[in-house]
């Protein structure tokens, strides 16, 4: 229903067609796997053609919606969000002694997950379905602001001008735990013949220059391990996947941008190709953090920038939505409903 009173004036068709892209965003892009209840959120209304025209447009503030500027992509969060407390009926169903809450806007849908507590955590998102040229390579987060502890934060991301490959990398599964030591500190240069994997306790060994594997000069070369670097729509090695242990880059973007990505977007898109021989884009964006057991917020996503990595790109035009009169299917439906005030 978020799809049908968004203001394009879409079909009961379109607006089911576009429920499902939105929810095979998180599914293709987070790898989520689609819950039974997700399956079977089809609704049939009549006629898929029939188009409901509603007696006023929404407040546009208040709901979670996209823009295009050329090749950039801005994503806008709602000025207001409610906090619905979950019934009583379904907590007695988890066994759950208390009061859950569930945080709702239009234009977001949860992503609901069983978690330890005992009952489904709901986190909002906005899945990001928008058709990109045939030879777009992805999308980079550009610039972000949110809102934490009350206070606004921007942050700009400077990894369009950097090295490809060459930085500084953390082990952050022991660097974030305060157990890292001095070989979970890696610095990667370049040298003549490819690159060079460098740790603060002396110890380096080289890359090859194509794939960033090991060579046969690294000490755990004859355990079999390797490095596999991965990789953003630009060609940025954003970390590297060594012997099962994953060392991201921490020179690009600084701290505050590595927080923003880890509490909005884990760098998740997929891209399905169509049959006019351009793509579809699946991205979806975490909305808020709160307190579900106190219904608190406690930050949340004003604006994000995505910038479509391809050449000579119109996202608006590509993306331009047909009138209803250059739809047909069902108009007269909608007409004869209108002109009975229903």
């Amino acid at each position: 229903f978020n799809e049908l009173l968004d203001g394009h004036g879409r079909s009961l068709g379109e607006a089911n067609l576009g429920a499902h892209n939105k929810f095979l965003a998180h599914h293709r892009a987070l790898k989520v796997g689609l819950g039974k209840y997700t399956l079977m959120n089809r609704f049939t209304l009549g006629d898929p053609a029939l188009r409901p025209y509603p007696k006023c447009q929404p407040d546009v503030a208040q709901v979670a919606r996209h823009s295009f500027d050329k090749a950039n992509i801005t994503v806008t969060g709602p000025e207001n969000w409610s906090m619905v407390e979950v019934h009583p009926d379904q907590l007695k169903e988890w066994k759950f002694e208390g009061s859950l809450f569930v945080p709702v806007c239009p234009g977001c849908a949860p992503e609901a997950q069983w978690c330890g507590g005992g009952y489904d955590a709901q986190t909002p998102y906005y899945q990001l379905v928008v058709k990109v040229p045939s030879n777009a390579k992805g999308v980079v987060m550009t610039q972000v602001t949110y809102n934490k502890d009350s206070k606004d934060i921007t942050v700009e991301d400077s990894a369009l001008s950097a090295d490809p490959v060459c930085g500084q990398y953390e082990c952050s599964q022991y660097v974030d735990n305060g157990n890292g030591n001095d070989w979970h500190y890696v610095t990667v240069t370049q040298e003549e013949k490819g690159y060079k994997w460098s740790n603060r306790a002396g110890v380096s060994w080289m890359l090859d220059a194509e794939t960033l594997d090991i060579g046969e000069d690294c000490p755990y070369h004859s355990q079999g391990r390797h490095n596999t670097p991965q990789r953003t729509a630009t060609g940025l090695v954003t970390s590297m996947l060594f012997g099962g242990e994953t060392y991201n880059r921490v020179d690009v973007g600084g701290p505050e941008m590595a927080e923003a990505k880890k509490l909005w977007w884990r760098e998740a898109q997929h891209m399905e190709e169509l049959s006019d021989g351009s793509k579809l884009l699946l991205l979806p964006l975490k909305m808020i953090q709160y307190d579900q057991k106190e219904g608190k917020l406690q930050s949340f996503l004003k604006s994000c920038t995505f910038k479509v990595i391809a050449d000579d790109v119109d996202l608006a035009e590509l993306n331009k939505i047909a009138g209803a009169a250059e739809r047909g299917g069902g108009r007269g439906i909608a007409l004869a409903m209108q002109n009975r005030g229903e």
